[in-house]
């Protein structure tokens, strides 16, 4: 991909479908080419014309959030579109180390028997304990939350990860309150470019979340239960809490339990059983 000349190209292909209302000078002078003029996005952005045209060249690399929005709301680009603008105008963008305390680490390790996660609003893995990578994650390497680039975010394995679909009997009413939950942080983080882009991928991947997204939002409660179908140990029941640590905000740590006496408890018991840390990552039944 050639990242300079796919971006001046989606600039301008989008410039011209303005409509050719909106774009007759006042003095009702003919033009040449349909759509906007670089001037005129320019000036509606609230930029200088050129800082404008070096960003359409591709001349001008690591385009700050304020100034993309500021096109996408010229442009009038839906979501899919302004996460690709993001994903073109800032395609080495550095990722934040993000990361939970020690003290959050050294509570979800103590959870003996209750699978944990830590999450930040785009739903990126930061930390998991040996048992929520067992539950929620078992083919992946147990290590990847530590890669601030490559961890696994929840949100891509729903709707993008056939072994993540596979764990959820209820796989329609987990993607809608997935939905919802991006549909919501998108709101509360309108300059998180990454979040964008995210959004950007699963709508242009999944046509399921392409429609659930177009739904309005509903806020999900903080706990709950869940049903899973483990590929190891079988279907299980678990309650849910989201717990937001005081010291960390924005992010929230997501810890499952089993009903003492209950099937779910001895398939939980027998999960945690396998997934001490171990140089390789659990075994599983082979794909068919």
């Amino acid at each position: 991909m050639d990242r300079p000349a796919d971006l001046g190209e989606f600039l301008r292909t989008r410039r011209a479908r303005m409509p050719p209302e909106e774009t007759i000078p006042a003095g009702g002078s003919s033009r040449h080419s349909p759509g906007l003029r670089r001037e005129e996005v320019a000036r509606r952005a609230g930029l200088g014309l050129t800082h404008y045209i070096r960003l359409e060249e591709g001349r001008h690399h690591d385009a700050p959030p304020a100034v993309l929005e500021a096109i996408a709301r010229v442009l009038r680009l839906d979501d899919g579109e302004r996460a690709h603008l993001y994903r073109l105008a800032q395609p080495d963008e550095p990722v934040p180390d993000e990361c939970t305390g020690q003290g959050v680490r050294h509570l979800m390790g103590g959870l003996k028997g209750m699978p944990a996660v830590a999450l930040n609003h785009r739903h990126d893995v930061l930390y998991w304990n040996p048992l929520g990578h067992a539950l929620l994650a078992c083919h992946l390497d147990r290590d990847s939350p530590l890669s601030a680039r490559h961890r696994p975010n929840l949100s891509r394995m729903l709707f993008l990860d056939r072994r993540t679909r596979a764990l959820y009997p209820q796989w329609a009413d987990e993607a809608r309150r997935m939905a919802s939950c991006l549909r919501l942080a998108s709101a509360d983080h309108p300059q998180d470019g990454r979040l964008a882009a995210l959004i950007g991928e699963l709508a242009e991947s999944d046509a399921g979340f392409a429609a659930l997204w177009s739904q309005p939002p509903v806020r999900t409660r903080a706990f709950g239960t869940r049903l899973f179908r483990h590929p190891l140990v079988g279907c299980m029941e678990l309650a849910f809490e989201n717990v937001e640590p005081p010291d960390e905000p924005g992010q929230q740590v997501l810890v499952f339990s089993a009903e003492p006496d209950t099937a779910s408890e001895k398939a939980l018991s027998r999960l945690a059983a396998r997934s001490a840390w171990r140089e390789e990552p659990l075994s599983q039944p082979p794909d068919r």
